[in-house]
């Protein structure tokens, strides 16, 4: 069942983790990060040097997949962001949009480079597999 944009981003949340997918030289690479939702942008912190950094250097376009899956239930969702990325390269833009963000990179320190992501495509499903517990009948598994 798809899920349309504006419950996707109430799903995203404010901030979480997430998996960002980028294309390098050598082939896609797929990496976790902490991220902070302000507006409908999200905003990434990561060092220099890094897939994502060089990206955004770049004003490429990432992929960005968050979900929840409920084993017990057999149900969940997920959310897909397609879009360019950018650094903010001004020091008083990055500074307050830094102070927005509800932690710190769990990867550790020497993640200064501040990235944006604006997606231009924002799609979502839900998974609920019929007949397992919580769900209601006819509420059949999602075929794609």
């Amino acid at each position: 069942m798809d899920i349309d944009e504006p419950e996707c981003w109430v799903l995203l949340d404010d901030h979480g983790v997430d998996r960002v997918a980028v294309v390098t030289d050598d082939g896609p690479v797929i990496h976790s990060f902490n991220y902070q939702v302000v507006g409908r942008e999200v905003l990434f912190m990561t060092a220099a040097g890094t897939p994502l950094a060089k990206a955004a250097g770049l004003g490429l376009t990432i992929t960005f997949e968050q979900d929840h899956v409920g084993t017990a239930f057999s149900q969940g969702w997920s959310v897909l962001l397609v879009g360019p990325v950018r650094r903010v390269s001004d020091p008083a833009t990055a500074r307050s949009l830094s102070e927005l963000a509800c932690s710190t990179p769990w990867a550790g320190d020497g993640r200064d480079v501040l990235v944006v992501f604006a997606p231009n495509r924002v799609t979502g499903r839900r998974i609920r597999v019929e007949g397992a517990p919580g769900t209601e009948p006819g509420a059949g598994l999602d075929s794609r």
